[in-house]
């Protein structure tokens, strides 16, 4: 099952990718599909589109300039969007994925890296700035 609805996530992207996405066209090739509820958000640059069949749910996020798919996942609807049908599409302020996340995860990254410079809670243990724990130094092992 898991195949088909990759298979129709993929044409989907594929024919997509030839130009601008039609949210139009979107919506009526998932309803051929057998698609009972639809959501499509479109954002300042890309379009989100979600729909469930039966059990299943597919999430779809393309660039809506050039229909590139940006990210697709396929998970287990709940039992509430297994009830739902029909077709909602929205316009929304936000896009949906971060294009500068990687750089974003950097930036924490380094920020913990300087705030390591400052922790002296363990000052007492290293007496000489080596890399080898002093505590065990005073003991007399005769």
């Amino acid at each position: 099952m898991k195949r088909i609805v990759l298979a129709a996530a993929l044409s989907l992207g594929g024919s997509a990718a030839l130009a601008a996405v039609d949210t139009e066209a979107l919506v009526a090739d998932l309803q051929r599909q057998g698609y009972s509820w639809i959501e499509v958000k479109r954002g300042p640059t890309q379009i989100e589109v979600e729909a469930v069949r039966g059990e299943v749910k597919i999430e779809t996020v393309y660039d809506a300039a050039t229909g590139t798919v940006l990210d697709h996942d396929t998970d287990r609807a709940s039992r509430r969007e297994q009830g739902r049908t029909g077709v909602d599409i929205r316009d929304t302020a936000r896009d949906f994925e971060d294009r500068d996340d990687d750089r974003d995860d950097w930036d924490d990254d380094r920020d913990d890296d300087r705030d390591d410079r400052y922790d002296r809670d363990d000052r007492d243990d290293d007496r000489d700035r080596d890399d080898r724990d002093d505590r065990d130094d005073d003991r007399d092992d005769d």
